[in-house]
């Protein structure tokens, strides 16, 4: 098996997807389970927000 199938990368991506994915929420309970982290999740949430409105190369 000298070069890996496209198949096997686009499933390698989603996993990984998946995991970033499950990452954010689990970081995002935990931030909202504490008080003072409040000020912290904004700041997240406005980078989020700033890379989301990033125009998207087409």
């Amino acid at each position: 098996m000298t070069t890996a199938p496209q198949s096997f990368t686009q499933l390698r991506m989603a996993l990984y997807a998946k995991l970033v994915q499950y990452q954010w929420t689990s970081l995002l309970l935990l931030l909202l389970k504490q008080q003072p982290a409040r000020r912290l999740l904004r700041i997240i949430f406005v980078m989020l927000l700033e890379r989301c409105k990033e125009p998207h190369l087409t």
